[in-house]
């Protein structure tokens, strides 16, 4: 022991302000709770991971716990990347640990353990014993792990501790432990708050926030940038004020004259969507509650005559699948939209319906969009939540979620953003014309 450095002298080498303050809070016992909402790429998890092995190392026969939003997370984030906790851990010739990579568990020459856990399954952490336990994205897990399971546990004596990081996601549980933690500090009481914003802590170069600003929407990077705790309408990709904008602009009269039919198949009674685009405007529509693939395929073939459309953009999943085949049998050409596929930029977006839904929200920041008219597909569109993942990934909340939001599911406007997805592979047939003002009664 005498021979090492804990933490390691490449964490205290490259330790912030923000990080070294936590660690003096700890230490002078000034703050048994800590709440960090910290922007993301802060270093939280560096963090969480060398105070942890610190402690270990300090207090002899103990336990301490990180607990990552899921284990599988844990796993990739924390213990099968190179760059976290085995780079954080100090030499084994100098201080001899031993590590289970099944049970993901780090024990010390001191007998103290340290483990690595996810909070998807609750169950799997109730009965467990902790000196110290580190909650990282904290917003992103459920409440009862820390009122029903670990709470009981620290306060068995004034020894234990909790820390609580995250990056905030929506006015949720994690907001209301902030606010009741700032009360508690004011108060006097063991807590200690600190929220620290990109443009404190100037870890990410200023270059690079400019670009972030205007790349994301608004709300996306006050939330990760700026740590602000933006309510559900703002967590959207595509709020109902950026839709009104468009009524600005006009509306695109044959743009480019591409012409396409994209349709959203029913899935277990939902709203089977069918629409006729010639460029960013719906030009027609059907709206049906039919299941059976060869008679949507005849509604989607008519529509497509009808409107003189050369590509088909369905949805392939599940019943689509059939809807496709059919298609592609009578020669029609199909783009599949399968939205659970990789997307084009597997660092930025959890899957392809993330990454089309964001290019859309874009889009229709820019004005690049005609103003859909149909108010149900308006609300739709503004409904549909969105997360950002442990690996910085953007993912749109399930539709499930969004049921509960909307009382149905967004079939009108998965369809719309399939469309607009979809313009990149049709013909472009026609020169780019000016805009034309909105007709008075579009309002």
């Amino acid at each position: 022991m005498s021979k090492t450095t804990i933490p390691t002298t490449r964490f205290t080498a490259a330790a912030h302000k923000w990080q070294i303050d936590a660690l003096e809070a700890h230490d002078t016992g000034r703050a048994r709770y800590q709440v960090l909402v910290w922007h993301r790429r802060s270093r939280k998890t560096t963090l969480a991971l060398n105070l942890l092995i610190r402690e270990a190392a300090r207090r002899a026969k103990s336990v301490f716990t990180y607990v990552g939003p899921t284990y599988r997370q844990a796993r990739q984030m924390v213990w099968e990347d190179p760059n976290m906790l085995f780079s954080s851990l100090p030499p084994q010739s100098e201080y001899p640990w031993k590590k289970n990579d099944t049970e993901m568990l780090v024990r010390f020459p001191n007998e103290s353990l340290l483990r690595i856990m996810g909070g998807d399954d609750p169950d799997r952490l109730r009965g467990l014993d902790t000196v110290g336990v580190v909650f990282d994205e904290w917003a992103q897990m459920r409440e009862n792990i820390w009122t029903e399971i670990f709470r009981p546990i620290i306060a068995q004596d004034a020894e234990r501790w909790a820390w609580f990081l995250f990056t905030p996601k929506g006015q949720n549980h994690a907001y209301m432990l902030y606010q009741d933690a700032v009360r508690l500090m004011n108060d006097g009481r063991e807590w200690r708050t600190s929220l620290l914003t990109a443009d404190q802590s100037a870890l990410i170069p200023a270059d690079e926030l400019i670009k972030m600003r205007a790349e994301l929407p608004r709300a996306l990077y006050d939330q990760e940038m700026l740590c602000a705790f933006v309510t559900d309408e703002e967590r959207s990709l595509i709020t109902s004020r950026m839709l009104e904008e468009l009524r600005k602009f006009g509306r695109f009269i044959g743009n480019e004259g591409r012409r396409l039919v994209s349709c959203d198949p029913s899935q277990g009674g939902d709203e089977c969507v069918i629409y006729a685009f010639e460029d960013t405007n719906i030009i027609g529509h059907k709206f049906l509650r039919e299941r059976d693939p060869m008679k949507i395929s005849a509604e989607v073939q008519s529509m497509g005559a009808q409107y003189s459309a050369e590509l088909y953009v369905v949805d392939s999943v599940g019943i689509g699948w059939g809807l496709v085949g059919h298609l592609e049998s009578v020669g029609c050409k199909v783009a599949r939209f399968d939205s659970g596929r990789g997307s084009t930029d597997p660092k930025r977006f959890s899957n392809l319906k993330a990454e089309a839904w964001f290019n859309v929200a874009r889009e229709i920041r820019d004005h690049q969009v005609a103003y859909p008219q149909d108010a149900e597909l308006r609300r739709q569109l503004s409904s549909v939540r969105y997360t950002v993942t442990v690996g910085d990934r953007i993912k749109l909340d399930s539709k499930d979620q969004a049921r509960k939001e909307l009382g149905c599911s967004p079939d009108r406007a998965d369809a719309f953003v399939m469309g607009l997805w979809g313009l990149q592979y049709a013909e472009n047939r026609k020169k780019r014309v000016k805009l034309e003002p909105l007709a008075g009664a579009w309002y």
